[in-house]
């Protein structure tokens, strides 16, 4: 009898002392989501070329011989080529230039006579920042135009400046979709004896390629 109770009571020590052997080797099992990794930084450094599409408002102040005064405006379209460059100036802050060429067809219809802009360019800084994927910046800059007058036939070259503000949406790392306001102020040009002075209102959307 006392070996069966001193043989009970070591298997109890040696289960007790087993049960506590494991919870020691065995540590509860913890379970950690998995780390999430941060998209990307989208970097717009670099050049870029691309077209736009848009709509313009010609406003014409003409200043005939007589120093008799006259307004006339008219509202057309325009397709353009623009190519630039990007360059980080601050965190978030990007600076550029950038230049373009456009052929607009915009005529104002003045006492039988049409009067409008074909060619046109112009050359600016821009100073963005940076949102998200999206670019927010405004530009300023010089802006020339061929002008001329049908009935009777006459051209000129007339410059100024620009100014305006866009938005650019990069859709990925090569391909950008643009949104922009834009005025241009014309230095006076004579036409056919007519000295004519020109503002613009330009509202454009494009697509360009960084590389």
């Amino acid at each position: 009898m006392k070996k069966f109770i001193t043989m009970a009571m070591a298997i109890s020590v040696l289960s007790f002392s087993s049960g506590h052997t494991a919870d020691l080797i065995d540590p509860p099992l913890i379970l950690t989501p998995p780390a999430e990794n941060a998209p990307p930084k989208l970097d717009w450094d670099g050049g870029y070329a691309g077209v736009n599409i848009g709509f313009n408002n010609l406003q014409g102040l003409f200043t005939d011989s007589c120093s008799c005064e006259d307004a006339a405006e008219a509202t057309g379209r325009q397709v353009g080529l623009f190519v630039g460059r990007n360059w980080q100036i601050a965190d978030r802050t990007w600076m550029g230039i950038e230049g373009d060429i456009s052929h607009k067809w915009t005529e104002i219809h003045y006492f039988g006579s049409r009067v409008g802009t074909d060619l046109a360019g112009s050359v600016r800084l821009r100073v963005g920042e940076e949102v998200g994927n999206a670019l927010i910046y405004a530009a300023f800059g010089w802006t020339g135009a061929n002008v001329y007058v049908q009935n009777p036939d006459d051209t000129a070259f007339t410059q100024g400046w620009t100014l305006g503000a866009g938005i650019d949406w990069a859709l990925n790392d090569t391909t950008v979709l643009r949104a922009e306001y834009r005025f241009n102020n014309y230095s006076p040009a004579t036409l056919a004896g007519v000295d004519v002075d020109f503002d613009e209102d330009v509202i454009s959307i494009g697509i360009a390629h960084r590389f």
